[in-house]
């Protein structure tokens, strides 16, 4: 454990750092959620993890930071870090991450749509070809699937009327 002062600024700094850096992730993970909406189970579970990673890395800069000693100026440091991102960085940063992002997806969005167009084209030509060709299947194998029920029944109902083996269980429960 550090007894100096100047050895404690340090601890301090790096865990305003550390603040700052999960606070530049939360942003992230914000913009993640702008442009792909959720459920809340998911929202939560993208919460929880993010704790259980800040946990996990909080732990290892204390180890690296001050040996392992936990004080409370090291969780109230990266909790400074955290609130002075969000106060003075974290509205420009959004800004700035939610304009790239839109202006990624959409280099990315007509460069797709440039590469899939002859698939596309080729996709719906062949479908318009066998389109006829699958109705016309299609029917005939729903007809089919028709009579045979209709002679399942017929049969069913010869069973019946001649005393066979239908057997009625509506019988039995009174």
């Amino acid at each position: 454990m550090t007894f100096y002062v100047t050895d404690q600024n340090r601890v301090v700094l790096t865990m305003i750092v550390l603040g700052a850096v999960f606070g530049l992730l939360w942003d992230i993970l914000r913009i993640k959620r702008y442009f792909i909406k959720t459920g809340y189970w998911w929202i939560f579970a993208e919460d929880l993890v993010f704790c259980v990673v800040f946990a996990f890395v909080y732990h290892i800069a204390v180890f690296a930071a001050n040996y392992g000693y936990v004080r409370w100026f090291q969780a109230a440091g990266a909790g400074l870090g955290f609130a002075l991102y969000r106060l003075m960085l974290s509205d420009a940063v959004m800004k700035i991450l939610i304009t790239v992002t839109a202006a990624v997806s959409a280099v990315i969005y007509r460069v797709m749509s440039v590469v899939l167009h002859p698939f596309i084209v080729i996709a719906e030509r062949l479908w318009r070809i066998f389109k006829g060709f699958f109705n016309r299947v299609y029917l005939r194998f729903q007809s089919g699937f028709v009579k045979v029920l209709s002679d399942i029944e017929a049969k069913r109902q010869i069973k019946f009327a001649a005393g066979g083996f239908y057997h009625d269980s509506r019988k039995d429960s009174k």
